[in-house]
């Protein structure tokens, strides 16, 4: 994990504040930045799962940046760049009485580095709690882009026997791979999750994004059908290390909503997770999407968290692209 933030370059800040690349010497000490505002009985958790995403990551696409002033490391921020062009950052973790303009540091300090990268989007990750950083990260080029809310289905609630439905679920695996990504770009329209994004990222891009979240597994994603006509698509992806299934993605192309079809899906999706024996059904949803999460109660979907999601666009001569709009 210690060559892959050798990728990085140190980059000049305020005097006497430099970021940098954690070394060996202070790795362990950015680790506790991270986490130290966690709970106590959380933090330990959570340090091991830092370590083992930072080991298990390929060279090159994650690592630990950190600010330093004199000998002294006074924040640390996390990066992790996936297929898609996309990388997700967390939020700094500083010292006590640290200032935070080190954070905007740490902010410019990641954009710099991904600068000459293949990257596209940068999303910072913080939990509602985090937001004294909502300025630094608007002062350094990001704009808000969503909160999220985190739901779980139970596996008590998982149907016992396949829903009947007038829908059919196509694997994906019988239809042409640009089949599928223009049927995901209708589904596109007029959504109400993260529509900041539309027109943003390439198809494939998108698709590549989804392929990365948990253990791909082709049989899990399908194209929905109505007397044989595509409607929608629905993207699934097992979690085994969490005994969880994850609706990455369900849409329906626009002239089919209003039929009830998004929460047979959503019936569907259980149904898979009690076909995997998983224990749970994991999703994220844009708290803006009220019929959504409508549906998502409708099932008893239990919420977990929300997380407020800001994005950073490079545009063609990578700068900044300017702040996102619906």
């Amino acid at each position: 994990m210690e060559d892959s933030n050798q990728q990085l370059k140190g980059s000049p800040g305020e005097t006497g504040l430099v970021v940098r690349p954690a070394s060996r010497e202070t790795f362990r000490l950015n680790l506790w930045l991270l986490c130290k505002d966690l709970p106590a009985d959380d933090r330990d958790a959570q340090l091991q799962r830092l370590l083992d995403h930072l080991r298990q990551s390929p060279p090159g696409t994650a690592g630990i940046l950190q600010a330093q002033r004199g000998n002294e490391v006074v924040g640390a921020i996390l990066w992790t760049m996936y297929p898609g062009r996309t990388a997700v950052i967390s939020a700094p973790g500083l010292r006590e009485n640290e200032p935070l303009t080190t954070a905007e540091k740490l902010f410019s300090g990641i954009i710099f580095n991904l600068h000459s990268s293949q990257t596209r989007l940068i999303f910072a990750n913080l939990s509602v709690g985090q937001t004294i950083f909502h300025e630094p990260l608007k002062n350094t080029g990001f704009s808000p882009l969503a909160r999220l809310r985190y739901l779980l289905s139970p596996a008590r609630d998982f149907p016992r026997e396949l829903p009947s439905s007038e829908l059919s679920f196509v694997p994906v695996t019988s239809w042409g791979g640009k089949e599928f990504a223009e049927i995901v770009e209708e589904t596109y329209v007029g959504t109400l999750d993260c529509p900041e994004l539309n027109g943003i990222r390439e198809t494939e891009d998108v698709l590549a994004g989804y392929r990365a979240a948990g253990v791909y597994s082709p049989d899990l994603w399908f194209v929905i059908t109505h007397e044989n006509e595509p409607v929608g698509c629905l993207v699934l992806t097992d979690h085994p290390d969490f005994d969880q299934l994850e609706l990455v993605y369900m849409g329906l192309i626009p002239k089919f909503r209003g039929h009830g079809w998004g929460r047979e899906a959503v019936r569907y999706a259980q149904w898979m997770a009690r076909i995997r024996k998983r224990s749970g059904l994991l999703l994220a949803v844009d708290t803006r999407n009220i019929p959504a999460l409508r549906v998502y109660e409708s099932l008893g979907m239990q919420p977990l968290e929300e997380r407020d999601i800001f994005l950073f666009v490079f545009n063609d001569d990578r700068g900044a692209a300017g702040p996102v709009t619906g």
